[in-house]
């Protein structure tokens, strides 16, 4: 028995959130503990918002997160510090709304990308599943990342 089945309803409401971000148009998926701990490959097909760099694009990432949780405290967000002023804007308006954000090194997540998806293209869709990913790992496993 997984331990999902052993625990059942008892989990807690958790999301690991990835953020990847561009010059016009940022990425993001959250992705369920839930879903982590089934074991299987479920998460590498996350479904995935795509959202421009602007305050119409904040408020379609909010109510994207919204659908999973009003409570900020649920989820567990990393980022690479890339982008400039459009990546600092989607990363400080998180942090603004009580979302726990962190950072991660792109060769962090390029490093696990490779493993991951070994003979895949990189997309954005990916490598915001993959610093998900990460979150988990890091929170749930006690992973060593580069997370500041």
């Amino acid at each position: 028995m997984t331990l999902l089945g052993k625990l059942g309803s008892d989990l807690p409401s958790r999301y690991y959130l990835g953020v990847d971000v561009g010059y016009k148009e940022h990425v993001a998926v959250a992705i369920s503990l839930k879903t982590f701990l089934r074991g299987d490959d479920r998460w590498k097909r996350a479904q995935c918002v795509h959202f421009p760099s602007t305050q119409a694009g904040l408020r379609k990432l909010q109510k994207y997160l919204d659908r999973l949780s009003a409570d900020p405290t649920e989820f567990f967000g990393l980022c690479e510090p890339t982008g400039g002023y459009y990546g600092a804007s989607v990363f400080q308006c998180l942090l603004d709304r009580q979302y726990d954000m962190n950072l991660v090194e792109n060769a962090t997540v390029s490093h696990m990308r490779k493993q991951l998806f070994p003979s895949l293209p990189k997309t954005d869709e990916m490598d915001c599943r993959v610093m998900a990913r990460i979150g988990y790992l890091h929170e749930m496993v006690g992973e060593e990342f580069t997370i500041r």
